[in-house]
């Protein structure tokens, strides 16, 4: 692009200093989505190029939606879409302003740009890393993705939780890719999926062209878990919950589909408290004895009724953990950079460094008993 071709856009007010523009060569921004509040200029265009833009635009805006050429006289003409295809040579310059375009039903937020980018690193000339990639190698990567959406979330930082749903969302599109390639779903076919199944799931909100209530709604009565268990014809309660779950996580759902039944009401305090004292005093007494028959499968059993206990309070067990553990991970860390200041170049023992925790600990306990409300017991880290 040169000199001559930016002054004639601006004759042509197709450069505005109250909007982005972004200017790309050949290729380039061809696989980034269009954004309502940027202008494009593409210039570089040969044959091949000009063809891969034509389908972009083609496949995101409607026919009679607008774009400026550039031919080869440096002339600007407006051009129809469904002209395009026809009679147009490859352009000089082409210029797309999205907020003067009207999309396709599902042009704003199309797939096809990631899928574009997924199928050249997969293709012939893509990426050898991917290419050797299965379901089963990604499951790690997977989860990591997934972690770190929940970080970005308690972090409460809005730009971290896009790009980390950006990172989710591309796990999903790389194993549908792989499925299709292996002949077994498409991408499409996770949409309609989710999207039959969120409707048949919320039958009373979901209805017919003509306002009657569909199949589904006679079911309303029915709850989450049933509508679930039917639709995949399941015979117990708890088979469909994933064994591989973090174990927390995994009781408090196991808790919450069985008192879903009924089988478990809500308890009061005292009912609760009784309940994991019995087992404290079981464990222990256990524990005391050096009784190992039965000890692991009591604390396990201790640790679930205690999860039940915090689920019976209305609150989330996983959470306040997690809440607990990244506090801990703060006061251990200040008394360390405290201990590292007071003792700079010493070298301590096992035995110092218990006996400087222990007095943390217990200077810790007594601020928080003066603190604590009547009645209540403190802390003890």
């Amino acid at each position: 692009m040169t000199e001559a071709d930016i002054q004639v856009l601006i004759q042509n007010h197709l450069i505005s200093f109250n909007r982005t523009v972004i200017f790309a060569e050949g290729k380039a921004s061809l696989v980034e989505p269009f954004r309502e509040d940027t202008d494009l200029v593409v210039s570089g265009l040969d044959s091949g190029t000009w063809s891969l833009w034509k389908e972009r635009l083609q496949k995101t805006y409607e026919n009679d939606s607008v774009i400026q050429i550039m031919d080869s006289q440096r002339r600007m003409m407006p051009v129809r879409l469904e002209a395009v295809g026809k009679e147009i040579s490859v352009p000089r310059l082409l210029v797309i302003r999205p907020d003067q375009m009207k999309n396709k039903p599902s042009g704003r937020y199309s797939l096809e740009p990631l899928e574009e980018v997924m199928n050249t690193l997969l293709g012939e000339g893509g990426c050898p890393w991917d290419k050797a990639q299965t379901h089963k190698s990604l499951r790690t990567y997977f989860i990591q993705e997934v972690y770190e959406v929940i970080d970005a979330i308690d972090e409460g930082n809005p730009e971290h939780l896009q790009e980390e749903l950006g990172d989710c969302l591309y796990q999903i599109i790389f194993h549908s890719a792989l499925a299709e390639r292996e002949g077994l779903f498409t991408l499409q076919d996770v949409v309609q999926g989710v999207v039959r199944k969120m409707k048949s799931r919320h039958p009373g909100i979901f209805r017919d062209n003509v306002g009657q209530v569909s199949d589904g709604a006679a079911k309303d009565k029915l709850s989450w878990e049933d509508r679930k268990n039917e639709a995949k014809n399941r015979k117990h309660l708890l088979d469909g919950v994933p064994k591989c779950l973090p174990s927390l996580l995994l009781a408090c759902i196991i808790q919450k589909k069985v008192s879903s039944t009924e089988v478990r009401t809500t308890r009061n305090v005292h009912e609760i408290s009784v309940d994991i004292q019995r087992s404290l005093t079981s464990c222990f007494k256990k524990v005391g004895d050096k009784c190992k028959d039965g000890t692991d499968n009591e604390l396990g059993r201790l640790l679930f009724v205690f999860a039940a206990a915090v689920l019976d309070a209305g609150k989330d067990p996983e959470l306040l953990l997690h809440e607990y553990c990244m506090e801990y991970i703060r006061m251990f860390t200040a008394w360390e950079t405290e201990i590292q200041a007071k003792y700079s170049g010493a070298k301590l023992s096992g035995s110092q460094i218990r006996n400087l925790w222990a007095v943390h600990c217990r200077k810790k306990n007594a601020t928080e008993s003066e603190e604590t409300p009547n009645g209540c017991e403190p802390r003890f880290i």
